[in-house]
């Protein structure tokens, strides 16, 4: 049963609160959420909840309290059922696990039913690989009573997808720096990330520039294609992400030369650091609208020349910037799913 493969992050104890007072209602849902900003909000904790629940018990409400302990997270969850009230201790070394293990708890105290629901089964595949498999969680099936529930064999892949979400990136737009009039640039990257980083390699194209000499008696053709890495930052939310991103870039720019006598061509190597500050906005589940603008300072700045010339066609200045437009394709991740 899927439910219990999302307890296999977490393991704890039950404690029957006989004398506890219930905890209070909370004004908007059925779960008070207290946790660190690196941990999923109310909001997402409720969503993994509903995914669960097929109907719920009116009388039913939940307190949880998350602190980071350590290297691990720790979680008092307070659940009652019509004021009888029972106290849970949970831990685990990802908050993401322990927000899915809360939920499974507050689900089958919802609807202790939803555990044997075969529908449900199917919406998620989560589980960690067998030789890493933890002790069996506990169920609670009624207040002051427990029994042990072995957890399925699971997978690696549901694991790493539980864990990591992989990307893929198309954009397009303008840039300075190669030449004197700027040009188009056409961009692939994968990325790899979790909730507050994300890690990309990215290949670029730069559309052909003409450099024409002060008399535009001849001139050359420019062309550069690079390849670069670049780690970003982006806060914790599902719906936009202002990412701020700083990576290093290098290739070779192609200079060939025409209207000369022994016409060359010649090839010039290109590194420069880079920052860059987007914009991603949800548009469908895993997909996501993106605009950047960035800045980056040549490393090498080349000086441009080709055979026949008695003078530099261009030297190239110290920054280049670029304003880049385009969609990005997200595998279900750390980040809530295939909502992001």
């Amino acid at each position: 049963m899927w439910l219990w493969s999302l307890l296999v992050a977490a393991s704890g104890r039950v404690e029957p609160v006989a004398d506890a007072d219930p905890p209070a209602q909370p004004p908007a849902d059925r779960i008070a959420w207290s946790a660190p900003p690196e941990c999923p909000d109310d909001a997402e904790l409720e969503r993994r909840v509903a995914d669960a629940v097929d109907h719920a018990d009116a009388g039913s409400i939940a307190t949880a309290t998350v602190q980071r302990a350590g290297d691990h997270y720790t979680v008092d969850l307070v659940t009652a059922i019509d004021g009888a009230a029972q106290l849970k201790h949970l831990e685990a070394a990802d908050c993401d696990d322990l927000a899915d293990a809360v939920a499974v708890v507050v689900a089958l105290t919802l609807d202790p039913a939803t555990a044997a629901t075969p529908e449900v089964a199917t919406q998620r595949d989560v589980a960690a690989p067998v030789d890493e498999m933890p002790p069996p969680a506990v169920e609670t099936s009624s207040p002051g009573t427990t029994r042990a529930v072995p957890s399925p064999p699971p997978t690696s892949r549901a694991r790493l997808g539980q864990h990591f979400e992989l990307g893929l990136r198309f954009m397009g737009g303008f840039g300075s720096g190669l030449a004197p009039v700027g040009g188009g640039v056409v961009s692939v990257a994968l990325s790899l990330g979790r909730r507050l980083w994300i890690a990309e390699l990215d290949g670029r194209l730069w559309t052909p520039r003409d450099i024409p000499s002060v008399d535009r008696n001849f001139g050359a053709s420019m062309l550069l294609g690079t390849v670069g890495l670049a780690g970003c930052l982006r806060p914790p939310t599902r719906r936009v992400e202002v990412p701020l991103c700083l990576g290093l870039e290098g290739g070779a720019a192609r200079a060939k030369g025409r209207d000369l006598l022994g016409i060359s061509t010649e090839f010039y190597p290109w590194a420069a650091p880079f920052v860059r500050v987007g914009l991603r906005v949800r548009i469908a589940a895993g997909v996501g609208f993106l605009a950047a603008i960035e800045a980056a300072i040549p490393i090498r700045r080349p000086v441009i020349t080709v055979g026949g010339a008695d003078s530099p066609l261009w030297s190239t200045p110290a920054a280049s910037a670029r304003v880049l437009v385009g969609l990005q394709f997200r595998t279900p991740g750390p980040n809530g799913g295939g909502s992001r």
